[in-house]
């Protein structure tokens, strides 16, 4: 049994999508509508996942944007959830 199952299906959402697209930075509502997880649940998630050192943030001016670091705990997220 996969680590993935007991996983949120919305984290699972935004991780897959963030991998799927790993060289690219994406706002918060872009997010939202590629994973089609409401927003409220896509700001909840992502700032989870900040403070646990797995998303980086790149400000645009007042805007800020998101995308998965590149460490072994995000390769080791990436290869659970192939």
């Amino acid at each position: 049994m996969s680590i993935v199952n007991f996983i949120d299906p919305k984290v699972i959402k935004i991780l897959r999508f963030l991998a799927l697209h790993r060289e690219d930075y994406f706002l918060l509502q872009m997010i939202s509508m590629g994973t089609n997880v409401p927003g409220a649940s896509t700001f909840r998630i992502i700032n989870k996942l900040k403070k646990e050192g797995i998303i980086e943030i790149k400000l645009m001016g007042k805007l800020k944007a998101y995308k998965l670091k590149d460490n072994r705990t995000v390769r080791n997220i990436i290869k659970q959830l192939e």
